[in-house]
């Protein structure tokens, strides 16, 4: 049974009920536990580090942000079908968050860049369709990651990023104040995000 999630911890981890029907632009945080070669596409192999990786697309399609419930079945095993570069990768990660800025603007571009100053890229990696050098970003710390992909959808929204389930979420520099907050508490009982289990490959 799925433990319940309290009032600070995304809501979107997984497994969990759809999203609701807005489009926009979204990024999703990974975790790979070890490094990996991986065969992606017409990428050939890539050689993965272990850590975390930041992935942006682009929801402004009929589905909207249930793009994102597809790249969730493809992680579990439940879809089997390779059809763009992350799904090659989703199988070996787990879920860590998805953070989501509602849009009718294409602003995929822009935010990946804006992750792209923070985070390692990896060359050719989502970005068929468009000239950006990767929409596909690394770093081997977690929370480096999930500030990364915050203050970049920060950047391209007045409101601050939301999560996916469409809660506005605190803007950068309220999310430092907290941080400061809760360095002060117990570690058990600290931490947004880190008491939410990751779920990936062999975990249900």
């Amino acid at each position: 049974m799925q433990a319940p999630l309290s009032s600070h911890i995304q809501i979107n981890t997984f497994p969990e009920a759809p999203f609701q029907v807005t489009k926009g632009i979204y990024t999703l945080i990974l975790h790979l536990p070890a490094p990996e070669t991986i065969a992606v596409g017409a990428l050939g192999q890539i050689e993965f580090q272990e850590g975390y990786y930041a992935y942006t697309g682009s929801a402004r399609g009929p589905g909207g942000f249930r793009r994102i419930d597809r790249h969730k079945r493809v992680l579990s095993g439940e879809n089997s079908t390779r059809r763009w570069h992350i799904d090659y990768l989703l199988p070996h990660t787990a879920f860590v968050e998805a953070v989501c800025t509602p849009t009718s603007r294409n602003l995929e571009c822009a935010v990946a860049k804006a992750i792209g100053k923070r985070m390692r890229a990896l060359p050719g990696f989502g970005c068929s369709d468009c000239r950006c050098i990767s929409h596909l970003h690394h770093s081997t710390e977690r929370e480096d990651a999930i500030d990364s992909v915050h203050l970049a959808h920060a950047s391209v929204s007045d409101e601050g990023p939301h999560d996916c389930n469409h809660r506005q979420r605190h803007k950068p520099e309220q999310r430092e104040r907290e941080r400061v907050a809760e360095d002060c508490l117990p570690k058990a009982s600290s931490g947004r995000l880190l008491c939410e289990p990751e779920v990936g490959v062999g975990q249900v």
